[in-house]
């Protein structure tokens, strides 16, 4: 059965393990072909009934670990001897994978979820429209390695529920159903922009904020994931992913499923909370970066040099990206400099936009206190 896993999801290879032994019989056997693929052997069943055993199994390893499951998700493939010894995989079509899930018990599973979550889809984009007056913002990603403005994190600026109130309303305070709408809201918001400019020469990387609270109820994970399918394969080269408000002490294996959700549509990187010391969890999660918003805590500028420093540390040792957010101290810059810290952003580096603008180059000299700055205001 084919499944792209990264070499480091051993949970998840684990409890594959755990389903193939539950649902074979002493007489199948299976085993990993490549980090990425295991193979299935069954002498005494016919070909159908060894798929269709592949594809509960596929079922109920995706269940645990992203919830309800679409019929899309199911990833199976017939194997074949090929010449010299290898083995051809031809994964089997959507129609053939239904056919085999309709034999078993997990089809009515796959009919009820697929309705599910065309309603809930159908649902939220009304529901935001119709409940909110959302502004977002741009905020610019400084690399360092290129000294220049290549990504844009899209965030919300401000949120207003119609017929409530006038004033803007701390989300936090809303009912958490309503939070969702308004955090998914911000995907759909990021990637249309995204869309609009891949058309023409202002082209940027775009990053997309999701919360380690929001990510953690299985029906928004699906919904997550439903988006994202959506996306083509040149749209998904420009994603990040920043997994925000990852608490302390988080498991590894809680960072791995989200992980193991989004990687397939762009990078993943997740938020290491001030004082983290432990870097094991982020070692083992399968990201791309780790990165810590210091414009949410209100931190002494010596406690947040120790903190940056601290940061590119654990980047180094767990050899990912590291991202700095929220910087509003000016004299803080040399030290992430230092640190090796790779991509900075927040009001030190340069203010947040209404709209993105192109990757374009500003050297760290115009980024030093007292630097001349008219040509960062030129093009923002």
């Amino acid at each position: 059965m084919g499944g792209r896993w990264t070499t480091g999801w051993q949970p998840v290879h684990q409890r594959l393990g755990e389903l193939l032994r539950k649902n074979l019989s002493s007489n199948d056997f299976f085993a990993p072909i490549d980090p990425d693929h295991f193979i299935v052997v069954s002498p005494n069943e016919t070909a159908e009934h060894a798929a269709i055993i592949c594809v509960t199994v596929a079922h109920q390893l995706l269940s645990s670990v992203v919830g309800k499951v679409e019929i899309d998700f199911l990833k199976v493939c017939r194997a074949a001897s090929g010449p010299d010894g290898t083995i051809d995989a031809t994964p089997f079509t959507q129609r053939e994978v239904l056919t085999f899930a309709a034999k078993s018990d997990i089809f009515d599973h796959l009919q009820a979820d697929k309705k599910q979550q065309a309603a809930t889809g159908e649902t939220e984009k009304a529901g935001c429209n119709e409940l909110f007056e959302i502004d977002y913002q741009y905020e610019p990603i400084w690399d360092a390695r290129h000294e220049a403005v290549t990504t844009y994190l899209c965030n919300r600026a401000s949120v207003k529920a119609i017929g409530r109130s006038s004033e803007p309303v701390r989300v936090t305070d809303l009912p958490q159903k309503e939070q969702t709408i308004v955090e998914l809201s911000v995907l759909s918001a990021g990637i249309s922009q995204l869309v609009a400019n891949l058309k023409t020469e202002d082209r940027f990387l775009l990053g997309l904020p999701l919360s380690f609270e929001l990510l953690g109820a299985p029906q928004v994970r699906m919904e997550v994931a439903r988006r994202c399918r959506s996306f083509s394969s040149v749209l998904r080269q420009y994603l990040t992913f920043f997994i925000t408000d990852v608490p302390a002490g988080v498991a590894p294996s809680r960072l791995s499923d989200l992980a193991v959700i989004l990687r397939p549509f762009g990078r993943v990187v997740a938020n290491v909370p001030v004082g983290c010391r432990i870097d094991f969890p982020y070692l083992c999660a399968g990201l791309s970066g780790i990165f810590m918003d210091a414009g949410k805590s209100v931190l002494s500028a010596e406690t947040l040099k120790n903190e940056i420093v601290h940061l590119g540390a654990m980047a180094r040792n767990c050899r990912l990206n590291s991202y700095l957010l929220g910087l509003d101290k000016p004299e803080v810059l040399t030290v992430a400099r230092a640190a090796e810290i790779q991509m900075l952003s927040g009001p030190a580096i340069a203010p947040a936009r209404k709209m993105p603008r192109r990757m374009t180059s500003l050297p760290w000299s115009a980024l030093l206190p007292g630097a001349d700055v008219a040509g960062e205001e030129e093009w923002f």
